[in-house]
């Protein structure tokens, strides 16, 4: 019964964590520059080769 209760908590606190950190990072090239959705575009091909995908940039948005 311990495990089970701990189990949930643990749950609990990785769902709070993920859900109250937020997503704001910035992806950057290797020099620091932040990336155009043409680097991350061909890094996604880059890291799914072996499935051969065929991307579509259908829309960008740039923050400020």
């Amino acid at each position: 019964m311990k495990q089970l209760i701990r189990y949930i908590l643990l749950i609990v606190v990785c769902i709070c964590t993920f859900l109250l950190s937020g997503c704001s990072f910035v992806w950057t090239t290797e020099n620091g520059d932040p990336a155009t959705p043409e680097d991350i575009k061909a890094s996604v091909e880059k890291e799914f080769s072996v499935v051969h995908p065929n991307l579509v940039l259908q829309s960008s948005v740039v923050e400020k």
